[in-house]
């Protein structure tokens, strides 16, 4: 089973791209808070607007509260 796990993270980007993920889930954020506000703004927005999925928001430890105080809004 933890090869699978390591082969499905290589095939897509695993560990290695997690700076690019979350710098990418981070610039979607700021934007969807401005566009929306932050009571508006839902995880599945972020992430699609990332182009990610929720997953891997909630991989990436930066939830929308978090991100909120980051951002100051």
């Amino acid at each position: 089973m933890a090869g699978k796990t390591k082969a499905a993270n290589k095939k897509r980007g695993g560990a290695r791209d997690a700076p690019a993920t979350r710098e990418r889930l981070l610039q979607a954020a700021l934007e969807v808070f401005a566009a929306m506000g932050y009571a508006a703004t839902t995880t599945r927005v972020i992430a699609e607007r990332a182009g990610g999925n929720e997953g891997t928001l909630f991989r990436s430890e930066e939830h929308t509260s978090e991100l909120q105080s980051r951002f100051g809004i």
